[in-house]
């Protein structure tokens, strides 16, 4: 499966003189992107009775707790970079 971005060649916005370009919009539209596929996932999901599987913010109430029992629940299928 191919996912475009759209982004321009070279993954630059703006051509400057002597061949430099900057403005590249790879991360914000990749994040976007990836975004919008979780929220699509959550919502096939809750509309089959069930409730994702996801990460609650540490700045609410009893969000640490959720994380953490997710944590042990998946614990053989997360990796983690070293």
């Amino acid at each position: 499966m191919v996912i475009d971005n759209l982004a321009p060649y070279g993954d630059a916005t703006l051509a400057l003189p002597g061949g430099v370009a900057v403005g590249s919009v790879s991360s914000i539209t990749s994040a976007f992107i990836a975004q919008l596929l979780t929220i699509g996932v959550a919502q096939r999901m809750n509309g089959d009775g069930r409730v994702p599987p996801l990460y609650l913010s540490a700045n609410i109430p009893g969000g640490d707790a959720h994380n953490h029992a997710l944590e042990k629940k998946y614990a053989g299928r997360i990796r983690r970079g070293t």
